[in-house]
């Protein structure tokens, strides 16, 4: 009993050599499997529709940009893939494929964000017999996410002209303003010019009237030492009283010169300083104002809308494996097989001696 089950185990083993006397056996088969199955492959590879590769891309909308100089979408790309995904291409391809009955499901288009863009893109495998619905169906759907935007960058760019117009009025006002300080310098630089010509004109009246005093001094002098008469008495009271009018109108205009125009020029040195001082403050608002008009200007620049940069179109080159990989494939599948066919008849139809034994 012992032999026979070693002989049975020892039956079912085989060997390499074994294994080749089955295949050469069975070769005609083997072939025949072979090239049939690449046959059949090569067959299907021919009438099976040739599909191509159709890409839509748009590229989101720009409203403004960050302290960094990173654009501030209308809309971000995930969001508007999520968009498109959601809402706008299942109701486009569902319109599409009720009205021309086409064999096309809302899974067939794609959707992805190319790497370090900010477009978003569909793409879509389809064969040209319904390229032109799937053209359609992309930038259908593509042009429904543009006119969403659009209606949000109109808010931005009505928003981002309001804040022009307020800063190139504001400018109209402090150029207006700074216009009328100058004007007041101007005005006041004219008084200070005065008040020199005053002072000359002062002293010019000082020393003419000094010199008279210096004059008439010897004479009334001499009129004093002299009085003999009524006639001399009188000249010297009308000379006593010229000096002291002159005298009086001396005092007059040194206090003038001395006091009043001093204080007048120190009030007007004042008033120029506060001007100079509210010029200065203008100049710098003036200053702000035009950066904010530059930054309203360049936010303006920088409002960029959704706008489709890639139509729907097919690639140049068809997409999937190509005949030869077809006639290939079958060819292996075809092998495997049909050597896998005859190593599994030859196992079912081999008969071990010493099971046939064991029956008699």
């Amino acid at each position: 009993m012992n032999n026979q089950q070693a002989q049975l185990e020892g039956s079912d083993e085989i060997s390499l050599y074994e294994i080749y006397l089955i295949l050469k056996r069975k070769r005609i088969l083997i072939l025949s499997v072979t090239v049939l199955c690449a046959f059949v492959a090569g067959a299907y590879s021919f009438i099976k529709p040739t599909n191509y590769t159709y890409q839509a891309c748009a590229q989101m909308g720009v409203i403004d940009r960050d302290n960094t100089g990173q654009p501030i979408f209308i809309d971000s790309p995930q969001s508007a893939i999520a968009q498109l995904n959601n809402a706008y291409i299942p109701s486009v391809v569902d319109t599409f494929v009720k009205k021309h009955k086409l064999k096309l499901n809302t899974v067939d288009f794609m959707t992805f964000n190319p790497k370090d863009s900010s477009m978003v893109c569909i793409k879509t495998k389809a064969p040209k017999s319904i390229g032109g619905s799937v053209t359609n169906i992309q930038n259908a759907s593509l042009q429904r996410l543009v006119d969403n935007n659009s209606r949000l960058a109109a808010v931005s760019m009505a928003s981002a002209e309001t804040n022009l117009k307020k800063s190139q009025s504001a400018a109209q006002t402090l150029s207006s303003k700074i216009a009328n300080v100058v004007d007041q310098e101007h005005a006041v630089s004219g008084e200070l010019s005065l008040l020199k010509t005053k002072d000359a004109v002062l002293q010019n009246q000082i020393g003419g009237i000094s010199q008279e005093i210096s004059r008439m001094r010897p004479l009334v002098e001499k009129a004093s030492k002299n009085v003999h008469d009524n006639a001399t008495a009188l000249t010297m009271m009308i000379q006593n009283n010229q000096v002291a009018q002159e005298r009086q109108q001396l005092f007059n205009l040194e206090m003038e010169r001395s006091v009043a125009l001093p204080k007048e020029q120190i009030g007007l040195l004042n008033q120029m300083n506060k001007l100079k001082r509210q010029e200065t403050n203008l100049n710098a608002q003036i200053a702000a104002n035009s950066a904010q008009i530059e930054l309203d200007k360049a936010s303006i620049k920088a409002l960029q809308s959704t706008h489709i940069v890639r139509p729907s179109s097919p690639s140049i080159e068809p997409v999937g494996p190509g005949k030869a990989v077809f006639i290939v494939l079958g060819a292996l599948v075809g092998l495997m097989l049909s050597v896998f066919y005859a190593l599994l008849a030859n196992a079912v139809t081999k008969q071990p001696d010493g099971v046939k034994t064991n029956l008699s």
